[in-house]
């Protein structure tokens, strides 16, 4: 049993390391993240940073949690796309002219109610790029070298509540745009399926950790709504992915 578990977390691993593979895709492809929201993409990176983190510092074997490092390298990688294709015409003053599209920071947290799809754009400021990356340093610097043991379980209670917002925020978003966007049926599958596995390979491997646990539990019904959701919503996503691909729609309108 020991070894079919091992052979499981190393399934688990390698399937990881394509997790967000087709999701990358849809995004390059459409030249758009519409669907990610960038909360999401936030918290997506945190949690699995942070159980990666804490694997780690417990001394875990790798197969334990060794997706969560593979998944959180592809997140940063869908982030970086996301400041590529988000719209950023305000950079040092915005050009020539102001745009006459409603500049935002988050289609799903905005102030003052729905923006208006037909002008919103995603907006992502240098200073937001240097904030984000530099806090991201930090945060592991501190976390590896000075965070005492007697409270690393915090990495774990505190993905709770991050990926209840993340997930939730990619949920709401769904139901708002009617359509999954640039997410990928694949990777939610993926998702879901090694939030499973994860759970029997956890208890065999560590025993009763109600930290990972509660995590790994709470994940995998989150996962199983998006999984319907992309099932409800999928011809709609299918016309909207086809029509990114024609045109970017998230690229402003030439000034005269």
């Amino acid at each position: 049993m020991q070894v079919i578990v091992k052979l499981m977390g190393l399934a688990m691993i390698l399937g990881a390391c394509l997790n967000k593979a087709p999701t990358l895709a849809n995004i390059v492809q459409s030249k758009s993240v519409s669907g990610l929201p960038k909360s999401s993409i936030y918290g997506e990176i945190i949690i699995a940073a942070n159980a990666t983190l804490y694997g780690f510092l417990q001394g875990y074997p790798y197969t334990a949690y060794g997706e969560n490092a593979a998944i959180a390298l592809q997140c940063a990688i869908v982030m970086l796309l996301m400041w590529q294709y988000s719209e950023n015409s305000y950079r040092n003053g915005g050009g020539k002219g102001k745009p006459t599209d409603t500049a935002i920071h988050d289609l799903e947290i905005c102030i003052g109610g729905q923006p208006n799809a037909a002008t919103a754009r995603l907006v992502t400021t240098q200073m937001e790029k240097m904030l984000v990356s530099s806090a991201s340093f930090i945060y592991i610097f501190v976390v590896v070298y000075f965070l005492p043991a007697s409270y690393h379980y915090l990495l774990m209670s505190s993905v709770m509540p991050i990926m209840i917002y993340a997930r939730g925020c990619q949920i709401l978003e769904a139901i708002r745009l009617q359509h999954t966007g640039a997410q990928s049926i694949a990777t939610t599958t993926i998702s879901l399926g090694g939030n499973l596995g994860r759970i029997l390979t956890t208890i065999k491997e560590v025993g009763f950790d109600r930290a990972a646990l509660s995590w790994y539990c709470a994940s995998a019904i989150l996962n199983g709504i998006m999984f319907f959701q992309y099932m409800w919503y999928r011809k709609n996503t299918n016309a909207v992915l086809s029509e990114f691909g024609q045109q970017n729609n998230f690229r402003l309108p030439k000034e005269a």
